[in-house]
């Protein structure tokens, strides 16, 4: 399988048709999270590209197993600073090896750790972690 080349991107909602393409093409996708709430489709979707993920500050990802890590599976920035986003974004641009690296990593980090079947292997071992046998 290549980068870009997982899954059909569909979510709840229709998109554009190119949505893919355009996300596959990509080499630095920046996301912001939805206004009280965490971790949407597009930062799968976006990570799944194999481009790098810049996303703002999140505190679920740290609750869950295998967390991201700021610059080796995606960049963090911070939506009160445009200073620090701008500085970070430059520097990706700029550094371009380092930010496909960083977008492969998240790639091969989201397909070993975060997909659907991990979710459900998680929530079956939480369960069976508190069932009491007899």
């Amino acid at each position: 399988t290549n980068i870009g080349d997982v899954g059909n991107g569909f979510s709840a909602s229709d998109f554009d048709s190119t949505y893919l393409a355009h996300l596959a093409d990509s080499k630095i996708i920046v996301t912001c999270n939805p206004y009280n709430w965490e971790g949407d489709f597009r930062l799968w979707e976006a990570l799944l590209s194999g481009a790098l993920v810049m996303v703002d500050k999140m505190a679920i990802p740290q609750w869950m197993p295998h967390p991201f890590v700021h610059k080796k599976h995606l960049v963090f920035y911070d939506t009160r600073n445009q200073s620090e986003f701008n500085a970070l974004l430059e520097y990706y641009i700029e550094h371009e090896d380092e930010a496909r690296q960083i977008g492969e990593a998240g790639y091969n980090f989201v397909l070993e750790h975060h997909m659907s079947k991990d979710r459900v292997s998680y929530i079956l071992d939480k369960i069976e972690s508190r069932l009491v046998l007899d």
